[in-house]
C-alpha cells in the first residue's frame, strides 16, 4: 500500500507529460451522434436510475434521468455541448441547425406566383417567420449579403407537418435573384433554402404590331399593341420607347436614335401613331414595351421589336448538319465528347437566329484507368521515409510524424530493368498539411509532380531512373494537425509498358523561368531608366563643347604685354593664329598746355600720309588712321571661309562723339583704327 502510495504522483505526472493528442477521445454515446436542434435524441445506456446533465457552453441546459433526451435540452446550435452522467463527463458533440427542407424551383417566371414547399422535422412547435427575398443581378463586390431584402414575410407555426405556402405574383415583378429563409423564433436561429431562385423572364408582357416594314403600310397611322399580365401592378409603370436605328447599325443598342416615350394607362391596349414620325433615313425603328417600378426605382425591359422603315429581304436561318464527336476528354475511365453546328444554311438575314443549342455533349467511356494496389492496412514502419522494393504497395506521408524524423521524409523507390511503369495514386485526407514532391533520379533534381501544382491525382511515371517522394512540411505544420489521420495516402503499382506513358512532369526553371526573366528584365529596364539619361546628357554636353568656339576675351585684356610702334601710334601685337578680333576704333587723347586753333580744311594741306603714319581731318584736330580688321583670320569680320570687306564711316562715328563739341580744344585728339 505504501509503494503505492509513493509512485501514484510519479503516475500524474507522467499522464501530464503525455501529448493531449494520445489521451483518446471518449465515444459519443448519443444516438443520432449530432442531433439537429430541437430533435428528438437518445442516451445508449442501460443504467436507468443515472442522473443525466447536458451542457451548452459551458451552462447547464438540462437534467434528465431517462435514456430519451427532452426536446429542450437542444435549442442552440453550438458545436460546445457535453453529456455528463452523475457528475463524469460521457461525450463532447456539436448540435447542428434545425432538420427543415425548403423545396423552390432553381427558374421562376416574372409575375406569375410561387409555392413553396417545406417539410420540418421539429421536436416542438415553433413560430416561424417565413421571409421571401430579393436580390438584384448586380451588385457591387463584398455587399452579397447586405444587398438582400425582404420583399414578402408569413407567419406561420411548424413542428413536424409538411407545409405549403404562395407568394403573390406582384412579389417578382423585378428580375434577379429571390431566395426563402425561415426564422425561428425558438431556437433563433435562421434556416435558408439550398438554391436561389433565378426571375428573369415571361411571355405574358409583349407587343403586337406588323413587322415586316412600316412602309408603303402606313398611309396616316401605325398602330402599336401590347398584352399585360393579369397580375395586378399598380406599383408598375408601363410606358412604350421609340428608337431609330440608322443605317448599318447591328442591333439597336448600337447608335440608336431616342425618339420618343408614351405613358401607358392602365386601360390602354393600343396606340397609335402618325405616320409622319417615321423617316426613311433610318433603317429601322425599334418598340420597346419597359416599366418602372415606384416602390424600388427599378426599370425592366419586357419586349422589344425592331421594325423595318421599307421593305427587305428577309431570310430565316437554318442549322447545318452536326459534326463529328470529338476526341474523349480523358485517355481512360469517363470522360465527355462534343459536337457543334452552326446557323448558316442560309444565313439568317434581318431575322432572328435559328432555335435551338448550338453544342451538344455526351458522356464517353474508355478503358479503365488503371489504379494502383491499396492493401487493407497501412504500413506504420516507415513514417519517416523508407526504401520501396515491393511492386504495388502504399504508405501514409504525415506532417505530424515530422517531429521524430531527421529532416524531410522521403521515400525512394528504386530503378528497375526494363520499360517499367509506376502508376500512382494521391489521396489527400483531412486537412492535410505540408507539400509532397515527387522528383526523378536524385532528390531535388528533376521535379515531375508537386501537391500545389493543381495537377491530376492519378499520374504515371516511368522506371528508368529511381523516384523519390519528399514531404516537405514546416515546423508548426504539426501543431495545427486536428486529425490523427492527415495527410497522404500515395499508393503505388509497376507495370509493364506497353506504350509511351503519361508523365506528370513540371517544366524546369534552371535558370531561364518566365518568373527569372520577368524579374531580369524590369531590373534592366530600372537600370537604363536610372543611368542612362545621366550618360546621355554627358555624352551631349562634351560634343557642343567641342564644337563651339571657346569665347576669347578683348584684345587689351588678354595681350597686355609687349606692345610695338607705328609711328606716332601704339598697336597691340598678336601673335595667336586662333585670336577673334571685331574691327575697332581706338581714341587716343593727347593733352597739352597750350590751346589750338582751328585748321582750315583744306584738302591739299592734308595728303594722305602713309600706312601707320598719323593725319589730321579736314575739319578738326582730331586725327584717325585706317586698321584693316581683315588682317586678322578667322575673325568676325573676316571668317576663314568668307572674308568681308568693308569700310567704317568714321566720320560719322566722330561727329556723333562728344568730344567734337567746338571748333577749338584745348586737347589733341588722336583717332587710331
Amino acid at each position: 500500500m505504501s509503494l503505492a502510495l509513493k509512485l501514484f504522483p510519479l503516475f500524474l505526472f507522467l499522464l501530464l507529460l503525455l501529448p493531449i493528442d494520445s489521451i483518446p477521445i471518449i465515444k459519443s454515446l448519443l444516438n443520432p451522434s449530432t442531433p439537429h436542434a430541437n430533435s428528438q435524441a437518445y442516451v445508449e445506456t442501460s443504467d436507468v436510475t443515472s442522473q443525466f446533465t447536458i451542457y451548452a457552453s459551458n451552462i447547464s441546459s438540462c437534467l434528465f434521468k431517462t435514456a430519451v433526451i427532452p426536446c429542450e435540452c437542444f435549442l442552440q446550435v453550438s458545436n460546445d455541448y457535453r453529456l455528463e452522467e452523475n457528475g463524469k463527463l460521457l461525450s463532447k458533440f456539436a448540435v447542428s441547425p434545425p432538420d427543415i427542407k425548403i423545396f423552390t424551383p432553381s427558374t421562376h417566371e416574372m409575375l406569375n406566383e410561387l409555392t413553396v414547399h417545406i417539410l420540418p422535422k421539429l421536436c416542438r412547435e415553433d413560430l416561424s417567420d417565413i421571409q421571401l427575398e430579393y436580390r438584384s443581378f448586380q451588385v457591387f463586390p463584398g455587399e452579397e449579403e447586405s444587398s438582400w431584402k425582404t420583399v414578402s414575410a408569413v407567419a406561420k407555426t411548424l413542428k413536424d407537418t409538411k407545409t405549403s405556402l404562395i407568394f403573390g405574383c406582384k412579389h417578382f415583378s423585378d428580375p434577379g435573384y429571390y431566395r426563402v429563409s425561415i426564422r425561428l423564433s425558438l431556437v433563433n436561429y435562421t434556416v435558408q433554402a439550398d438554391k436561389w431562385i433565378v426571375v428573369n423572364r415571361t411571355n405574358q408582357n409583349a407587343l403586337r404590331l406588323r413587322e415586316d416594314s412600316i412602309f408603303p403600310h402606313c398611309s396616316s397611322d401605325y398602330t402599336v399593341g401590347w398584352s399585360l399580365a393579369e397580375c395586378s401592378m399598380e406599383h408598375l409603370h408601363y410606358r412604350l420607347r421609340i428608337l431609330a436605328v440608322p443605317e448599318g447599325a447591328k442591333n439597336h443598342d448600337d447608335g440608336a436614335v431616342y425618339i420618343e416615350e408614351i405613358g401607358i394607362a392602365p386601360d390602354m391596349h393600343h396606340l397609335k401613331i402618325s405616320c409622319s414620325q417615321f423617316d426613311i433615313i433610318h433603317e429601322k425603328y425599334c418598340f420597346e414595351l419597359v416599366s418602372v417600378n415606384r416602390n424600388s426605382s427599378v426599370s425592366h425591359t419586357w419586349h422589344s421589336v425592331c421594325v423595318s422603315t421599307e421593305p427587305v429581304e428577309r431570310k430565316l436561318g437554318g442549322w447545318s448538319a452536326w459534326s463529328e464527336w470529338s476526341a474523349c476528354s480523358e485517355t481512360c475511365g469517363s470522360g465527355r465528347q462534343r459536337r457543334v453546328r452552326f446557323c448558316n444554311e442560309p444565313v439568317p438575314k434581318r431575322s432572328k437566329y435559328c432555335d435551338g443549342p448550338l453544342i451538344e455533349t455526351q458522356e464517353c467511356t474508355l478503358t479503365k484507368c488503371p489504379e494502383a494496389m491499396m492493401p487493407q492496412s497501412l504500413s506504420t514502419n516507415c513514417s519517416c521515409g523508407c526504401a520501396l522494393s515491393l511492386e504495388a504497395s502504399s504508405f501514409f506521408a504525415s506532417s505530424r510524424h515530422s517531429r521524430m524524423c531527421e529532416g524531410n521524409q522521403t521515400w525512394t523507390l528504386p530503378k528497375m530493368d526494363g520499360f517499367k511503369i509506376a502508376d500512382f495514386t494521391i489521396r489527400k485526407q483531412g486537412d492535410a498539411k505540408g507539400k509532397l514532391f515527387f522528383f526523378l533520379r536524385a532528390p531535388y533534381q528533376e521535379l515531375v509532380w508537386s501537391s500545389d501544382s493543381h495537377q491530376e491525382y492519378q499520374f504515371s511515371l516511368p522506371m528508368s531512373a529511381p523516384i523519390f517522394v519528399v514531404l516537405w512540411s514546416k515546423s508548426n505544420d504539426t501543431a495545427r494537425l486536428k486529425q490523427i489521420d492527415d495527410g497522404f495516402t500515395v499508393s503505388y503499382s509497376v507495370r509493364d509498358a506497353d506504350s509511351s506513358p503519361t508523365v506528370a512532369k513540371i517544366d524546369s526553371c534552371q535558370p531561364f523561368c518566365p518568373e527569372t526573366m520577368a524579374i531580369a528584365i524590369m531590373a534592366i529596364i530600372f537600370i537604363c531608366i536610372i543611368f542612362i539619361p545621366p550618360l546621355v546628357c554627358a555624352a551631349v554636353t562634351a560634343s557642343m563643347r567641342r564644337n563651339t568656339s571657346p569665347e576669347v576675351p578683348l584684345m587689351d585684356n588678354k595681350y597686355d604685354s609687349e606692345m610695338i610702334r607705328s609711328g606716332n601710334t601704339e598697336s597691340t601685337h598678336v601673335s595667336s593664329r586662333n585670336y577673334v578680333a571685331k574691327r575697332s576704333i581706338g581714341i587716343q587723347l593727347s593733352v597739352q598746355s597750350t590751346p589750338r586753333t582751328a585748321r582750315a580744311c583744306l584738302s591739299h594741306e592734308s595728303p594722305v600720309p602713309p600706312r601707320g603714319q598719323s593725319s589730321l581731318s579736314e575739319c578738326d584736330e582730331l586725327e584717325y588712321d585706317y586698321y584693316d580688321g581683315t588682317t586678322f583670320p578667322g575673325s568676325f569680320l573676316a571668317p576663314v571661309q568668307d572674308v568681308m570687306y568693308s569700310q567704317i564711316d568714321i566720320d560719322q562715328i566722330i561727329g556723333q562723339s562728344e568730344l567734337f563739341i567746338n571748333s577749338v580744344e584745348k586737347a589733341d585728339v588722336h583717332t587710331q583704327i
